[in-house]
């Protein structure tokens, strides 16, 4: 059987290997909020987006992406006494108030429309599907144990010109909004550096006694291997756990190593 001490230096040397090349990586996690009920003109809404724990590491960027569907109806009606023909330009927006950010949800314009005295028109082709993803420049307000509150409201318009003019009276309105989907914050973070591993041969002389401390956060899982390939692994630890401690048998073999792999723990 080999000595244990020819076994220590083996152990620190893949530990710290190990460790080295968790630490480089950068990590995502995703937290998603629907907009429940649906954003419409009447009313606004607060979403309580999950902020960044900075326990987890240093924060590098913050993403939003908004998944929307807008449904929308624009009423247009001649109360002229003369015949008109309108061209009619429509934007509808939502602000997002944490960041007094305004993000364009649909836009529509026509020319041409006819339209008799007392005559109305109604478009409801205003469905529209997209995606708006962009980087937040004051993400400390995303920072946190808790939640970031943002308000959101509904803006929009719709300006109406006639081709013969004298079009004040032209009623432009819009009818009805609904602003469909979900906004979801990317927070992108390097781990804090990895823990320290400790290391002691156990009583009996045959097992090691390994610990290291736990991070709220992560999961922690400890990994064997006879070559650097092949990695089997042997315990997970995580929270509440504060020291994970293992007792490993050294074995046989002519060469054993150990790592942790560490890994953020993501809820949405």
């Amino acid at each position: 059987m080999n000595t244990p001490t020819g076994w220590l230096h083996a152990l620190l040397a893949a530990i710290t290997l190990a460790f080295h090349l968790n630490a480089a990586m950068a990590t995502n996690i995703t937290n998603t909020v629907p907009f429940d009920p649906p954003l419409n003109i009447w009313t606004d809404q607060s979403l309580s987006i999950p902020q960044f724990n900075a326990s987890n590491g240093t924060l590098r960027n913050v993403q939003l992406a908004f998944n929307m569907q807008t449904d929308g109806t624009i009423r247009i009606r001649n109360g002229c006494t003369q015949r008109k023909t309108i061209n009619f330009a429509y934007s509808n927006s939502f602000v997002l108030r944490v960041l007094e950010t305004n993000f364009e949800a649909a836009t529509e314009s026509r020319t041409g429309l006819a339209l008799s005295p007392g005559e109305t028109a109604e478009f409801g082709s205003q469905s529209k599907r997209r995606t708006v993803t962009f980087d937040v420049s004051e993400t400390g307000k995303f920072i946190g144990n808790g939640t970031t509150v943002a308000n959101v409201s509904r803006a929009g318009s719709v300006t109406a010109t006639c081709v013969e003019g004298g079009c004040g009276c032209v009623a432009a309105s819009i009818v009805s909004f609904d602003i469909r989907g979900e906004v979801s914050v990317i927070y992108t973070f390097d781990p804090p550096p990895p823990p320290r591993i400790n290391w002691e041969l156990a009583p009996n002389g045959l097992d090691l006694l390994l610990s290291w401390p736990i991070q709220e956060g992560f999961s922690y899982v400890l990994e064997t291997s006879t070559g650097f390939d092949n990695w089997l692994p042997i315990s997970t630890n995580a929270a509440p756990t504060i020291v994970a401690r293992e007792q490993v048998a050294i074995g046989t073999e002519a060469e054993r190593f150990f790592r942790i792999s560490r890994a953020a723990v993501v809820v949405h």
